[in-house]
């Protein structure tokens, strides 16, 4: 009887998927993605906290293996520029194009754009995985400080803006006393609350380190109490819809003390002299 011949299993050929048959490329495209973002990571964690002795024998070759991957700068990316030219921020970043981006110091860049006068706040950003993002935010001037009859834009930390030119802002208010520049963005956040007369306001001034007197479009005075500016705008405002006190021709208004208001009439030949204490401003 003839013997039967042992069965050769054939190894099973693994079935093709629908992915696979659809998009050849895609597999390849996973694995150099994974690959890259890999390298991104293991070049942030050596830049930013690798002990330096490993960092000096292994950066250089990582920045290298990543600039061949493509992460070197090609795109700089600006927003919030108002008034800085383009040149003046890039002469502050000072990276060249093709420069590998594990290679960009953004902190150093960041310090150097907070040098320009313009410049409030900055951020510097990596954008893999060939972008830089620069923000700036730039001081915005919100009044004018008056000192010895000269007017300096100021923003609203009350920082001088001596590069920008006052006329190019006679629509904001002005603002008389030496406190006045670090306390003016708390008044003019209160006088948010009462838009009207916010758009009246022509100028202020901080008497005695305690105080506003609000100069009105109008030529009204008020004199506000000490203390809480909120609460003292809004017994005023209370006032002024009880006796229609913008409406009338009238002086002064006082609410220096507590438990009355003293209200000056208009004179009806002349009108009021302006004085508002430490000295007057050119409004």
């Amino acid at each position: 009887m003839a013997r039967k011949k042992p069965k050769i299993n054939a190894p099973r050929r693994r079935r093709t998927t629908a992915a696979e048959t659809q998009n050849p490329w895609l597999l390849i495209s996973v694995v150099a993605g994974v690959s890259l973002l890999a390298l991104g990571a293991l070049g942030f964690w050596l830049y930013h906290y690798a002990d330096f002795k490993f960092l000096d024998k292994t950066s250089s070759k990582i920045i290298t293996a990543s600039a061949n991957a493509g992460m070197k700068v090609d795109d700089i990316y600006i927003v919030g520029r108002q008034d800085l030219s383009h040149a003046q921020l890039l002469s502050k970043i000072d990276v060249k194009r093709g420069t590998p981006l594990l290679a960009v110091n953004t902190q150093d860049i960041q310090s150097r754009i907070m040098e320009l006068p313009p410049v409030h706040m900055a951020t510097v950003r990596r954008l893999w995985p060939n972008r830089l993002l620069v923000t700036v935010q730039e001081r915005v001037p919100i009044a004018l400080w008056q000192k010895k009859q000269i007017l300096f834009p100021i923003d609203k930390d009350g920082v001088t803006l001596t590069y920008q030119r006052a006329e190019n802002f006679a629509n904001l208010p002005v603002i008389v006393g030496d406190e006045a520049p670090k306390l003016t963005h708390e008044l003019l956040t209160a006088l948010d609350a009462y838009p009207e007369l916010k758009s009246q306001l022509k100028a202020a001034t901080y008497i005695s380190g305690r105080r506003w007197d609000l100069h009105l479009k109008s030529g009204m005075l008020i004199k506000l109490p000490d203390g809480d500016i909120g609460a003292g705008l809004k017994r005023l405002m209370r006032f002024a819809d009880e006796h229609l006190i913008f409406a009338k021709p009238i002086a002064a208004v006082d609410l220096r003390l507590p438990d009355r208001v003293v209200v000056k009439p208009a004179a009806t030949q002349t009108a009021p002299d302006g004085n508002i204490g430490l000295e007057k401003p050119q409004i």
